[in-house]
C-alpha cells in the first residue's frame, strides 16, 4: 500500500484508516466507476459486495503509477476465476491512468465464518475498505485493536507466501518479466515488515516504504545486500539473485516474527503510526 498518512491506532487503541470515497480523485474516479459496472455485471448474482481500498481510496494515489485496488465478497468459488479475467481485462482498458485495475476475492462463507481463523480479512474489511457497491458487511463487523496476534493474522503464512514470490521469479524469463516479479516480491516482503515491526513498537502500518525503512535501520548489512528490493533502486540483473534476496529478507523476517509471537506483553501502544520512521 502506498502511504496513509491517517494509518496507526488512535488515543483508545483502535486502528485507523484514511478510506474514504470521498478522497478518490480525478482521473481515478472514472477508472472506480467502470470497474464498479464491469464487475456488477458480469458477477451478477455472485456479487455479495464490493469494496475499494488501498492509495485510490486515501487519495494517495499517482496517475499511471498506483494500483486502482478493489476487494469483492462473492457467494460462489466459481466466482473467483472470473474475478481474475476481469481484473486482466480493466488493467487493460485502463492501462494509462492505473498500473493495474486490482481484484482480489473472497468468499462471503469464510469472510463471515465466526472465531478467530477470518479477523484479519474483517479487519481489513472493516477499517481499510470502502463499499462501492452490494451489501455493506462493515457494520456487522466490530472495530480492531492492533496487537501481535492481529499481526501474525495479516502477516498470513509466510513460508507459503515466500515460495509463491520464488515461483514467480523462476518462471520469469525475460528482464521486464523479472523486473516485474521482482517489483511484486519487494511490496509483499515491505508490507510484512511495516507490520511487524511496526507491532514490535506498540504501533501499527503496512506501509511499505515504512516496512523497507524498518528493516534498513535494524539489519544496514543486509539491507545493502539486497539492495535490488529496496524503493527506488534498480531491479535485480537475474531470477537467481533476485531470489537470493528474498530468501535473504524472508529468512531475518521469520525469525524476527517468531521473536515477536514469543515475546511477554507488549509494550503499552501509542496514538499515530508504528515508529514514525521516515518515509
Amino acid at each position: 500500500m502506498t502511504l496513509d498518512p491517517q494509518e496507526g491506532i488512535d488515543a483508545a487503541g483502535y486502528l485507523t484508516t484514511g478510506a474514504a470515497l470521498d478522497r478518490v480523485r480525478p482521473p481515478f474516479a472514472a477508472v472506480l466507476s467502470d470497474a464498479v459496472d464491469t464487475l456488477t455485471t458480469e458477477l451478477g448474482s455472485w456479487l455479495h459486495g464490493l469494496y475499494l481500498y488501498g492509495s485510490v481510496a486515501t487519495g494517495q494515489a499517482r496517475p499511471a503509477v498506483s494500483d486502482l485496488d478493489l476487494l469483492v465478497v462473492v457467494t460462489e468459488s466459481a466466482a473467483l476465476a472470473r474475478c481474475r479475467e476481469l481484473a486482466a481485462l480493466l488493467s487493460q482498458r485502463h492501462r494509462e491512468i492505473v498500473s493495474a485495475v486490482g481484484v482480489s476475492a473472497g468468499l462471503l462463507s469464510e469472510v463471515t465464518a465466526p472465531g478467530p481463523a477470518g479477523r484479519a480479512d474483517r479487519c481489513f474489511l472493516k477499517h481499510y475498505c470502502v463499499p462501492v457497491s452490494g451489501v455493506d458487511l462493515r457494520p456487522e463487523f466490530p472495530r480492531c485493536r492492533p496487537d501481535r496476534e492481529l499481526a501474525r493474522e495479516f502477516i498470513g503464512d509466510l513460508d507459503r507466501i515466500v515460495g509463491r514470490l520464488r515461483a514467480q521469479l523462476q518462471a520469469a524469463t525475460s528482464e521486464s518479466e523479472v523486473a516485474a516479479a521482482t517489483a511484486a516480491a519487494a511490496r509483499r516482503l515491505w508490507q510484512v515488515a511495516a507490520v511487524l515491526y511496526s507491532a514490535a513498537e506498540g504501533g501499527w502500518s503496512t506501509d511499505r516504504g515504512t516496512g523497507a525503512a524498518f528493516f534498513a535501520e535494524r539489519y544496514p548489512e543486509a539491507a545493502a545486500a539486497v539492495s535490488s528490493l529496496l524503493p527506488d533502486h534498480p531491479a535485480a540483473t537475474s531470477s537467481a539473485v533476485a531470489i537470493s534476496m528474498v530468501d535473504r529478507v524472508a529468512e531475518q523476517l521469520q525469525q524476527d516474527l517468531q521473536r515477536l509471537m514469543d515475546a511477554g506483553p507488549a509494550a503499552p501502544r501509542r496514538p499515530g503510526r508504528g515508529g514514525n520512521r521516515a518515509r
